[in-house]
């Protein structure tokens, strides 16, 4: 994305509605450069235009110079640049807010400090191209209507959705702890590319034609683990993923293609851990990498689900294998 570069005056105090700190600069666009450089504090908000806006939550000290308030885009291609979102309100949890509106905004939250981001990072109406450091303590990423990229370190108890268009998500990690009811990962509708490093949680790919991804998932970190679970739901899906139920200290798994013609490779299913792949409804594929077989291990399950299933399987160390051909 371009960005415009300022016009001749200089920057100028920020009207009263801005916090403390904050400069205005008038951008050729019709747009302004917001630099705010001791954060934005609770309870206080900015606001760009309806122009290709420019605003950057910059520095200051560990303390103050993060963003616990509002940045508002609003409407046209903004792009927004911050250090640090926290949630934080004098023992209240009151998380720090980006919005950008309509218009094809490029998001950028750093996690400067070693402070992972906490707030809630919305894209709004348009393509969108939101990038963070890794996230944590019940923040929420939304790309909103529009095919958005968003593109993450590691995420834990956080819910990151895609929304409707053909998103592109990317996240080194994905972890929900046992006692987070509601956090989920959701392409939403479209047809999405979600790609996952670790996955600990729940993972949907909504409705539509979906590409997912997970390399490895996450080992048992607690007395109650969430499963990992990968949900294609409606569409005719692609699901690549790792060894499941590999080793006893994994989380238990399950891969569901859902509705649609789904095809699903996976190496192995559940050498170690209770593990499940379920093509569900329609004429599904599941193999191994390439056409291979799948190993079924002990505790693995293999169903093909109901429809006209091709199933590539070696189950001679154990396990089930149903709705499958022979």
């Amino acid at each position: 994305m371009l960005i415009a570069a300022p016009m001749a005056p200089a920057a100028t105090a920020a009207p009263a509605a801005d916090p403390p700190g904050c400069t205005r600069t008038p951008l050729r666009s019709g747009g302004v450069h917001i630099v705010c450089a001791q954060g934005v504090p609770v309870d206080t908000v900015v606001n760009g235009t309806d122009k290709a806006d420019i605003i950057e939550v910059r520095g200051g000290d560990a303390v103050t110079g993060h963003l616990s308030g509002t940045v508002n885009g609003l409407g046209g291609d903004d792009v927004v640049l911050v250090d640090r979102i926290l949630g934080n309100g004098g023992g209240r949890h009151i998380p720090g807010v980006v919005d950008g509106g309509d218009g094809d905004d490029e998001i950028t939250v750093a996690d400067k400090d070693n402070q992972p981001v906490q707030g809630h990072i919305l894209g709004g109406a348009g393509n969108d191209t939101i990038t963070t450091g890794n996230v944590t303590h019940q923040a929420y990423i939304d790309g909103g209507a529009g095919n958005d990229e968003i593109t993450t370190g590691r995420v834990f108890t956080t819910s990151v959705k895609g929304g409707d268009g053909d998103d592109v998500l990317r996240l080194a990690a994905y972890d929900v702890p046992g006692y987070d009811r509601t956090s989920s990962l959701d392409g939403g509708a479209g047809n999405d590319t979600i790609t996952v490093g670790e996955l600990g949680g729940p993972l949907h790919g909504g409705p539509g034609d979906d590409e997912i991804t997970v390399d490895r998932f996450a080992r048992v970190n607690s007395r109650l683990p969430k499963p990992a679970t990968i949900h294609g739901d409606e569409g005719d899906d692609v699901i690549r993923a790792g060894a499941i139920g590999a080793t006893d200290n994994v989380r238990t798994t399950h891969i569901g293609g859902g509705a649609g013609a789904d095809l699903i490779e996976v190496p192995s299913v559940g050498q170690g851990k209770a593990a499940t792949v379920s093509g569900d409804d329609d004429d599904d594929v599941i193999q191994g990498p390439g056409g291979t077989a799948v190993a079924v291990g002990p505790y693995g399950t293999v169903d093909g689900g109901r429809g006209d299933n091709v199933c590539r399987t070696d189950s001679r160390a154990g396990g089930t294998v149903t709705n499958c051909p022979a």
